[in-house]
This record gives C-alpha cells, structure tokens and sequence, in this order.
C-alpha cells in the first residue's frame, strides 16, 4: 500500500517547476483546442511523455477544453476555409445538403478538407500563442513557486 501511494504521489508531484508548468498548461491548452475531435488525449500523452510532464494534470486540463473544443471548432473550420480560399459562405446545414447532393465521395472530400484547413490554420495559430504565453505562463507559475 505504502508503494502504490508513493507511485501515485510522485505522479501527482512530476512537472512541478515553473518551467514544466508552463509547458504542461500551454500544451493541454493548445492541444485541447485541436479541431480534430478525438486525438488531442493521444497527443497530449505521447507529449507529456516526452517532455516529462504531469500526465494526470495535462489530461484533467485537456478534457476541461473539450467544450471549448466544440465551440472553436466552428470558427476554426469557417476561418480555416476562407483563409485557404476554399468558400467563404457560412458553415450551416443547407451547405451540407448542398454537398450531400453532390454525392457520398465529394462530402467525404469536403469534410476532409474542412478539416486540413482548420487544423492548418489551428497549428499557425498555436504555434503563434505558444510562443506568446509561454513566457508569461513561466513568469506566472515562478511567481507562484516563490511564495
């Protein structure tokens, strides 16, 4: 018992310097945004794996993102089309009808692209904030570390 509760506390403590903070808040952040639904845990543990983070924190992070997931998704697939040029109509239920029309091959290349263009525009996107927050995330959490 003695053993398990160690194993469990020094996962619970791993990341704990300001430095792994701001990375492990700054990935579950990012990667908790990704608008493609499903592989953001995959992601998550091959980085918290990696860099040495706190898996059990950057996971209860990230699956605090997926309503904001949901909700960003819209905008990432709308800006992701325009941004590639590829229609700058909204995204509603007639445009899907629309391409359903056209058959089954073109609507599975349709949602395909959406989701190229929203994760292209995603990753642009992150890259861009990461950069930004990591500093400050950094600054923060060394703040914290002093008191």
């Amino acid at each position: 018992m003695k053993k398990q509760f160690h194993l469990l506390k020094n996962s619970l403590m791993q990341g704990i310097d300001p430095h792994h903070l701001s990375l492990t808040f700054l990935f579950a952040v990012l990667v908790g945004l990704i608008p493609v639904w499903g592989v953001s845990s995959i992601i998550l543990t091959f980085l918290a794996i990696r860099f040495q983070l706190n898996l059990v924190l950057i996971q209860f992070i990230s699956w605090l993102m997926i309503p904001l997931q949901f909700i960003s998704m819209y905008f990432f697939f709308q800006l992701g089309n325009e941004w590639m040029g590829e229609q700058s109509k909204p995204i509603d239920w007639a445009m899907f009808k629309a391409v359903w029309k056209k058959g089954f091959i073109e609507t599975l290349y349709f949602i395909y692209q959406m989701h190229v263009n929203a994760f292209l525009l995603w990753l642009g996107m992150s890259v861009l904030a990461g950069l930004l927050f990591y500093p400050i995330l950094k600054w923060v959490f060394s703040k914290f570390k002093k008191r």
